[in-house]
């Protein structure tokens, strides 16, 4: 039997989750980005409404 320390010898919770450093800037840039791309969409597209009535 091998005695290796690789990752197939790890058992499960010991590699649960692994965590990065700058995580929160990736989640703070990809927040950011979403919210300027829906503003662009929200900007770009017609609104519909329907037919309007002219008041007058």
């Amino acid at each position: 039997m091998p005695t290796g320390t690789g990752d197939h010898d790890a058992s499960r919770g010991d590699r649960a989750r692994q965590v990065v450093p700058g995580g929160w800037k990736r989640v703070l840039l990809g927040f950011a980005i979403g919210a300027a791309v829906g503003a662009v969409v929200g900007l770009v597209l017609p609104r519909d409404d329907g037919p309007h009535r002219s008041r007058g």
